[in-house]
C-alpha cells in the first residue's frame, strides 16, 4: 500500500514506493530508496511536489503503542465536552474506527 505524501512532509526513514522519473523517462530515484535529509533536498531541487511512499509496516507492539497514543489524544481533544450527547458519540465514533485499525 502507498501513501502520497507532498515533499514537505517527507521524513528520513520513509521508503519510495514507485521509481522516480525524470520527463524522459530516465530514473532519477529507485522504488524502495530510504529517505534522508539529502534525498529530500534533491527531489525539493527536482522540483517535484509530492512523491508516493511505502506505507509502514507496524509491529503488533507498535500498533498496539499507536493505538494507545490515538486514544489518550482523542480522550484529550474531549475533554471539554464530555458532557456533550453528540461529542460522546462522535468520540465514540472516531475510538471505534481507531480499534478497527482503518485509521492506521
Amino acid at each position: 500500500m502507498t501513501l502520497t505524501v507532498s515533499v514537505w512532509d517527507l521524513r528520513a526513514g520513509m521508503h519510495l514506493a514507485e521509481d522516480l522519473l525524470d520527463g524522459r523517462g530516465t530514473l532519477l530515484v529507485p522504488a524502495g530508496t530510504e529517505i534522508d535529509d539529502s534525498l529530500i533536498a534533491r527531489l525539493e531541487n527536482f522540483g517535484l511536489e509530492q512523491v508516493d511512499i511505502a506505507e509502514p509496516t507496524l509491529s503488533a507492539e507498535e500498533q498496539a503503542e499507536l493505538s494507545a497514543r490515538r486514544l489518550e489524544f482523542l480522550t484529550r481533544r474531549f475533554a471539554m465536552v464530555n458532557q456533550d450527547p453528540i461529542a460522546q458519540r462522535v468520540q465514540a465514533a472516531i475510538a471505534r474506527y481507531f480499534a478497527s485499525g482503518a485509521g492506521s
